[in-house]
């Protein structure tokens, strides 16, 4: 009962152009180098680096400001960690080792 639950709904985000478009979006935001949006999105994190490193080296020196530690340690860490999934959902496709 409980697996096929789990292949039909696999079967139906396999199937689903919404899902499709979406995934296929990010993908080429994140691989494709013709992708219009893609060198914004890599100007982002290169700047997301380095403000991370700005911050590492003003942290030898002195104390940080309480928000910019929190940008430093929560925020950033959290957009690479979306980014990290992002790039795992793109290249892999769960639905279809579950249909098979």
């Amino acid at each position: 009962m409980i697996s096929r639950l789990i292949t039909d709904a696999a079967y139906r985000i396999n199937t689903s152009s919404r899902y499709a478009g979406v995934k296929h979006f990010f993908y080429n935001l994140l691989e494709n180098s013709n992708f219009k949006y893609k060198n914004y999105f890599d100007a982002f994190m290169i700047m997301l680096i380095l403000l991370s490193v700005y911050t590492l080296i003003i942290e030898v020196k002195e104390p940080l400001h309480p928000t910019l530690e929190f940008i430093n340690n929560v925020v950033i860490s959290f957009i690479f960690l979306v980014e990290y999934i992002l790039r795992l959902w793109v290249t892999s496709s769960i639905s279809e080792i579950v249909i098979r």
